[in-house]
């Protein structure tokens, strides 16, 4: 499945990143520890092809990134008052799972969960109820899952 730019725009407007005044970055956490922080002036395309997200840069490099090495992808800013720190304590699982996904450390305002299709669709929202969602409705697939301005990657089987 091929995605373009477009995705990129959505999940840029679904975590209400405000571009004015701030530096941008795509951060990607992997499943071995490490981070990747991308500043989003030097990204000239991002796409998703079957099996991971492929990142051209201004000057011409491409780097690709398997699915299955991604823990977690999002946006931050960073401006000269503020300098947010990627949650990397809330956690999904388990993680492939079939009825339930658990969230461990999810803050104490969080009683929805949204939930997107890998092209970006929004499929649901769906109440927390004693920090689990229940996803048994939904069909075999990759999910993403927006919890306060964080997003997790679920598989469905």
């Amino acid at each position: 499945m091929k995605l373009n730019f477009n995705l990129i725009l959505l999940m840029i407007f679904i975590l209400g990143i405000n571009a004015s005044a701030q530096t941008i970055s795509l951060d990607i956490k992997k499943v071995n520890g490490s981070d990747q922080s991308i500043s989003l002036s030097s990204i000239r395309k991002i796409n998703f092809s079957g099996s991971g997200l492929i990142i051209n840069y201004m000057t011409g490099n491409i780097d690709s990134v398997e699915f299955s090495t991604i823990k977690l992808v999002a946006f931050s800013s960073i401006t000269a008052l503020n300098s947010p720190q990627l949650n990397t304590n809330l956690v999904a699982y388990p993680n492939p799972t079939s009825n339930y996904v658990f969230l461990k450390n999810l803050d104490f305002n969080s009683s929805k969960v949204a939930i997107y299709s890998i092209s970006g669709c929004k499929i649901a929202d769906l109440p927390v109820s004693n920090n689990y969602i229940d996803i048994s409705n939904l069909s075999r697939g990759i999910y993403l899952l927006k919890i306060n301005n964080r997003v997790l990657k679920i598989s469905k089987q």
